[in-house]
């Protein structure tokens, strides 16, 4: 249930954005051709969040950041693009979890989503990038 719904959110931010970012779809698990384009992705959409931020699926969130993280301390900046933009894009998730949906996000995950709400400027990537460093 928790990939799934992550696929989904995914899968409509692709539908919207149009960015790739392989190093997330390898980590989520996603593959274009699972999924069908359904207008039930949008009218259950809360639904969709609330069951990822569950308790059931709240651990898997945090360790995709974790492992993002993680897979940073071996790069260099440049290289950590795809990291970064993947972690852009769980900041961007847990945002509107936490502000559209009013879902409860683990401590350290809503701390990450409210510290890191510039991803698309580079001196926050770096600054996330630098702090990936230290860990």
């Amino acid at each position: 249930m928790c990939i799934w719904n992550l696929q989904v959110i995914y899968f409509l931010f692709l539908s919207k954005e149009g960015v790739c970012i392989p190093l997330l779809e390898k980590n989520i698990k996603y593959v274009e051709s699972d999924l069908i384009y359904s207008e039930d992705f949008l009218r259950n959409e809360s639904i969709i969040y609330r069951d990822l931020f569950s308790e059931e699926c709240i651990e898997y969130i945090y360790g995709l950041v974790v492992g993002l993280m993680n897979e940073m301390r071996t790069l260099t900046f440049e290289e950590s693009k795809e990291a970064l933009d993947g972690l852009s894009f769980l900041q961007g998730v847990g945002a509107t979890a936490l502000w559209k949906f009013n879902c409860n996000l683990k401590l350290e995950l809503e701390s990450f989503v409210r510290e890191f709400d510039r991803l698309d400027v580079v001196e926050e990537r770096e600054r996330l990038y630098l702090l990936a460093q230290e860990k």
